[in-house]
């Protein structure tokens, strides 16, 4: 596994290098018995880019490293990646697990669903979550990807 660890690192200090970004830091760890691979990358002022909307670019970031990741390993169990810059997806869980928690509350003092707007596979599983902690409301998303939304309401008796 260090070998695969030294490669990613090797792979990530090449493309940030290559983008003319020369004050960065990377911090990777193995979890899960080496199944799982937790990689931080610290870097200056200019890490909007490399995070994309509402952390698109951090998804893409993750699939292809877990690509090579799964590539280099001889046995058939599925490794993951997870791939931040500067701490963005603990902040923008809190973000959600925030507006789900107004969302709610908004719902039990009007009394009416709320549509939220369009997100990603990961943020709606973060509002599914925070929602489930609440015993009289229950959410689903609706829509197609893009599009794809979360409706919070009450749940039926």
């Amino acid at each position: 596994m260090e070998l695969i660890i030294e490669k990613i690192k090797h792979i990530l200090e090449t493309f940030f290098q290559s983008c003319h970004v020369s004050d960065f830091n990377i911090d990777i760890k193995s979890y899960d018995n080496d199944t799982r691979l937790v990689i931080n990358v610290s870097l200056p002022t200019t890490a909007s880019i490399f995070i994309g909307r509402f952390g698109g670019n951090l998804e893409a970031f993750e699939s292809v490293l877990t690509d090579i990741l799964n590539l280099n390993i001889n046995n058939n169990e599925r490794h993951r990646v997870e791939f931040d810059i500067n701490g963005y997806r603990l902040n923008r869980q809190k973000e959600l697990q925030d507006l789900a928690k107004k969302t709610a509350q908004r719902v039990m003092i009007f009394k009416t669903s709320v549509k939220l707007e369009p997100m990603s596979a990961r943020d709606r599983k973060i509002i599914h979550n925070e929602i489930s902690l609440y015993p009289d409301l229950h959410s689903w998303s609706e829509g197609e990807t893009p599009n794809r939304h979360i409706v919070i309401g009450f749940r039926s008796i």
